[in-house]
Formats: structure tokens, sequence, C-alpha cells
């Protein structure tokens, strides 16, 4: 499963050169093209599996690192198995247990959750618009000769001043992907 394919990429006029963009560079794109929108929609558009450590916290509900938790593969507390049966799998991110608690033990890091998370099981359609374009900017970006940092270029007809893409909240340099990541990103429950 992947939000996009290497054929979809080379669909796009200009991206059918597999001597300039072999398949395995555009894999990295697409792949690094998921990173981004996975980090910055804080969660994945399919379901992806998941290994994590946490420490006990002696009550009947962990929050995990991953929202939209889906299955629940193995859950150890203290070593020793745990049947998740009965367990609930809340979309902020909690595993609930019905029969007990994950008890803490110094210095922790005594709970291990393996399973299944992610908002939808396949990408929806604008997920993978925004994976193809950033992917193509990717492969477009390693066959550029002006440096991604340059904020001018001198040439014969004189000095060009570059636009430079602005702060954090914008995971790319494109706006109408950055508009289209926005009404995706899901955000975890604030604790108060």
């Amino acid at each position: 499963m992947s939000y996009t394919t290497v054929a979809d990429i080379r669909a796009v006029a200009g991206m059918e050169d597999v001597e300039a963009w072999g398949d395995a560079l555009v894999t990295d794109a697409i792949t690094y093209a998921e990173a981004v929108i996975d980090d910055y929609c804080g969660t994945s558009f399919e379901h992806k599996t998941f290994t994590e450590t946490h420490d006990g916290n002696n009550a009947g509900r962990l929050m995990l690192d991953v929202m939209f938790p889906q299955t629940l593969v193995s859950v150890t507390v203290d070593g020793v198995a745990a049947d998740t049966t009965g367990w609930a799998l809340l979309p902020e991110g909690y595993i609930v247990r019905d029969d007990g608690i994950f008890t803490y033990s110094h210095p922790g890091r005594n709970v291990v959750v393996a399973g299944t998370a992610g908002v939808t099981s396949s990408a929806p359609e604008e997920i993978a618009l925004a994976a193809r374009g950033i992917a193509i900017a990717y492969l477009r970006q390693m066959e550029d000769r002006i440096p991604q940092q340059a904020l001018s270029v001198q040439s014969e007809f004189g000095q060009v001043m570059l636009a430079q893409p602005g702060g954090h909240w914008r995971p790319t340099e494109f706006p109408a992907i950055n508009t289209l990541l926005n009404r995706w990103r899901q955000r975890p429950p604030t604790i108060v």
C-alpha cells in the first residue's frame, strides 16, 4: 500500500524519463512524501504497523504515540503478554484496559504495544494528489542546479531574487498542497 505509485508519478508529463529518475529514486521520493504528510497531518492515511515502548502509568488507560489505532497485535506489560480481548481503542490514540492497569515499574519503559494505526485504510484522492506533488518536487529538486537555500541568482541578465518558503506551519513550498494538508490535519487531544 502507498499513497501513490511509481506508475502514477511516471504518468505526469516530464516524469517518464526512467534514466533520469530510476524506479528506486521514485520510490524514495514517494517514501519522503508519505513521511512529510504523516508527520504534518499527525496520522497515517492507511493502516500502518507500529511498535511502541511506554512507561506504565498505574492506570487502565495508556496514550500511544499514534492516533487512530485500529488493531492490537500484541501488548506486553513487565514482559508478560496481555490478553487484549475486550480492550478499547480510542481514535485519539488511547488504549483502555477492561481488566486492570498498566503497572508502573521503576525505571519504567515496561509496556510494549504493537499494532496497526491510521485514520483510513487507503489514502483519499486528495492525499494521493499531495503525495504525487511532493514526490515530483523532490525528484525535480535533485536535478536543480540552484541550491535550495539560495536567496538570489546572478546571470548574464542580472540578479534574480528567489522566493523562500516560510515558517514551520507550511510543510511544503506549494500553497495548494499546504491548504489540502491543513484540511486533513489531525490533532491529538489536549490534556487539561
